[in-house]
């Protein structure tokens, strides 16, 4: 018997792609055969930081012809990795991580690969905190340290209709700040909010949902609704009372100081003529 849900790996390697499953059997997707191999992944959470999915630890068999080919002749080419959730009963498709190729070690029976995530880099303090008025973090991720919890909204999944791949409906009175937050799905998928349209009840995901998504092995199921944040100082104080771990810099100043002039103009242009203008007067006495 299949499982009811599988995972699809599409591997990039160069100008190569190869494709494998976990399943029992090979899959054919999107006019490629995935290859039913020993292969597996680390658990991967979803929640609300959207540098949880940094990285993906993948164990394949050495005899799979990627890895043989790897072996035989590595070139240093530039390694992908695309896994996908692929739901049995529907067909639907969920991508679950991308990434590129970090790490590679070998066993005598398998390799681990350790694929990183490009949100990854922008974790990291020197390329995330530029100096910018808006918070930079994650919301409620390790930096911003907002508990999610404390900002949710339980809904039954009976009172959401979905619209379409992107848009779902809610028969109810949505709850304020949605925009820029998240949605956790009865299937155990997260999605984020891109947009909310408050009079027609309506929002718009990140990524596309299925009907299988509202499916649920509980007799009653739910969608949580986790409130979203414009990056500003003032929603973080009076919405989410989280000011001390605000990560913007609320004090630098307004006007671009590559091109304010010191002299009282509004541009660089202005500027210049303005001292050119002071120095002859100064060379005139």
């Amino acid at each position: 018997m299949f499982s009811r849900v599988v995972f699809l790996y599409e591997i990039t390697y160069g100008a190569d792609k190869y494709y494998y499953t976990n399943a029992n059997q090979n899959i054919l997707y999107n006019n490629h055969l995935f290859s039913a191999v020993p292969i597996k992944h680390s658990d991967m959470e979803n929640n609300a930081d959207e540098i949880t999915k940094a990285k993906c630890e993948v164990n394949i068999t050495n005899q799979c012809p990627f890895i043989a080919n790897v072996i035989n002749q590595y070139d240093a080419f530039l390694t992908s990795l695309k896994v996908m959730r692929y739901y049995l009963a529907t067909g639907d498709v969920e991508t679950e991580f991308v990434g590129t190729l970090s790490v590679m070690e070998f066993s005598v029976k398998d390799a681990k690969l350790t694929f990183v995530n490009l949100l990854y880099d922008t974790q990291r303090m020197a390329m995330r905190m530029i100096y910018q008025r808006q918070c930079p973090f994650a919301l409620y991720g390790e930096q911003c340290r907002a508990k999610k919890e404390e900002h949710s909204t339980t809904t039954s999944a009976t009172a959401w209709t979905r619209l379409d791949d992107y848009h779902m409906q809610y028969t109810g009175t949505l709850p304020d700040n949605l925009a820029g937050g998240m949605a956790d799905l009865p299937n155990g998928s997260t999605v984020f909010i891109r947009g909310v349209d408050y009079e027609e009840k309506i929002i718009t995901t990140s990524r596309p949902i299925y009907d299988s998504y509202f499916e649920s092995d509980d007799e009653e199921s739910f969608v949580i609704l986790y409130q979203g944040c414009n990056r500003s100082i003032k929603m973080c104080e009076e919405v989410f009372e989280n000011s001390e771990n605000y990560g913007g810099f609320v004090k630098l100043p307004l006007d671009n100081p590559t091109t304010k002039n010191r002299l009282g103009g509004e541009d660089a242009d202005k500027t210049m003529k303005s001292w050119h203008a002071y120095i002859n007067s100064q060379l005139k006495g």
